[in-house]
This record gives structure tokens, C-alpha cells and sequence, in this order.
């Protein structure tokens, strides 16, 4: 199974030297953060919607309690000055349920949940995916800046989509876009293998850079069953463990060499 993607290369296309340790561990642990953000925003939508009095809800921004994860669901103001919070998402011992507390009227937020849900805006205003729906998750980034991530969402029980995604680099206040890196142009969508096959890894190219995508990682951790996926670059090759960890294979070349008869 193959994922081919084209676009403007980044700066470490056609590098001699493979990515470091470190900035592979950079990419594993903000993929697991993005798989964290996913997997809370997932269940506490459930329950948030599972209320007979649900509304108001354009944002979700996933934040970290004494408690665990919680989902602070709502929308910004008219002045866009204030983050309206109606309802609030607790994860609870078990990690996988939702405690759902409503606020009429909303909690105002000027701070974290303001400037998050202002960056989630711009990035949506900037991004231009497939005709399908998306998810949207942002994380601290260094300096106080923010990562924002658009992705397909899952529309289909068991099929787990890659591709057609971009992660944004948006500034302190939320207001301005300070980076744009497209990580993968089209989409695959890795489908259960026929009765009484299993996979030992899934495999996909990619064109777009060197280096595995943070999504690449959230692939790993959210599909099921859970399955390495080998990443094949121009130059190099990976191979992204269940638990988020990526081994660097070696050069491409190097490996296809050692194939040959």
C-alpha cells in the first residue's frame, strides 16, 4: 500500500545527511501529543453531544487538568475579544470517559483558550483540503507560538485516512500564521485486509520532505489494529513503532541494494 505525495519540497529535500535522533524524537513526541489531542476530543464530543441541550459549540480546545485531559467546548465572542465556554469535558480515572459539566451562561476566557481558538481560525481560513471532513487540534509550540494541525477526519468505521493535511505555525496572540507546512497532498485510506489476513506493517512514500510528518506518527497510534508503518522518502526510510517511536532503516538506496539477488 502506497501513498504518493507531491509539492514544493522544504528546505531538507535532497539532504545528504538523515534527520538527527533528536529531531526524530522531535516528530514522535509532538505526534504522540496530536494522538492525546485527538483520542480526548474524540470521546469528549460524544458526550458533549450526547446532552439534549447541546449548542454553541464551533470550537474544541484540549487542555491539561490536574485530573487529565479536558475539552473546553464553546466560541468566541462577537468582538472576538473573549472565549464563550459553555460546556467543559473532564477526563475521569478510567482515561476513556468524559465527565461533561454546562456553564449557562458560558465561562469567559481571555487568555490560553482565547488565543488558541483565534489560531485555529487563521488556519482554517488558510488551509484548502479535499471536499470531506476534518479535524482541527493545536498545541503549544516554542515561544509561546501555537501548532495547528487540519487533518481528515475518520468518516468511515475501521478506515483510517493519511494525507491531504497541513500543520500551521501560528503566532502567541492567535493572529498571524508564521509558518505553513504541508504534509502530505492526497489522501490513502488504509482499509481492513480480507478475513484471516493480518498486516505486519503497513508501508507509504512520501515526496513532500525527508522526514516523517507528525501525522505520519498519529496514523500509527490511532489505527486499529495497531500496525507499524514503514515511510519511504527519496533518500531514506523509516519505520514508525506502535508506541510513536521512529527507527531510521537507512538509505533507501543502501536498502533496495541489499534486496537484490
Amino acid at each position: 500500500m502506497a501513498l504518493l505525495v507531491t509539492g514544493t519540497a522544504s528546505a531538507v529535500l535532497n539532504a545528504q545527511q538523515p534527520p538527527s535522533p533528536v529531531e526524530l524524537d522531535a516528530v514522535a513526541t509532538r505526534g504522540r501529543m496530536l494522538a492525546d489531542y485527538d483520542a480526548a476530543a474524540r470521546s469528549a464530543t460524544d458526550a458533549v453531544l450526547a446532552l439534549e441541550r447541546s449548542r454553541g459549540i464551533k470550537h474544541y480546545i484540549v487542555t491539561r487538568s490536574s485530573l487529565g485531559l479536558r475539552v473546553s467546548f464553546g466560541q468566541l465572542n462577537g468582538h472576538g475579544d473573549t472565549f464563550l465556554v459553555g460546556y467543559v469535558a473532564e477526563q475521569r480515572s478510567d482515561q476513556s470517559a468524559f465527565e461533561v459539566s454546562i456553564h449557562d451562561p458560558p465561562l469567559a476566557d481571555t487568555g490560553y483558550l482565547l488565543r488558541a481558538s483565534r489560531a485555529v481560525d487563521i488556519a482554517r481560513s488558510r488551509f484548502q483540503g479535499e471536499q470531506r471532513p476534518y479535524n482541527v487540534a493545536v498545541l503549544p509550540a516554542p515561544a509561546g507560538e501555537w501548532w495547528v494541525y487540519v487533518y481528515p477526519a475518520q468518516s468511515e468505521e475501521g478506515v483510517w485516512p493519511l494525507g491531504a493535511d497541513a500543520r500551521y505555525r501560528v503566532s502567541m496572540d492567535g493572529r498571524q500564521i508564521r509558518e505553513q507546512r504541508i504534509l502530505h497532498r492526497r489522501i490513502i485510506e488504509y482499509r481492513p485486509l480480507p478475513p484471516g489476513q493480518a498486516a505486519v506493517a503497513m508501508t507509504h512514500t512520501a515526496v513532500m520532505d525527508e522526514i516523517p510528518e507528525d501525522t505520519d506518527v498519529l496514523l500509527v497510534l490511532r489505527r486499529n489494529p495497531a500496525v507499524p508503518e514503514i515511510v519511504v522518502t527519496k533518500s531514506f526510510a523509516y519505520r514508525i513503532e506502535i508506541d510513536g517511536s521512529i527507527a531510521y532503516l537507512g538509505r533507501k538506496t543502501d536498502l533496495m541494494r541489499s534486496r537484490r539477488p
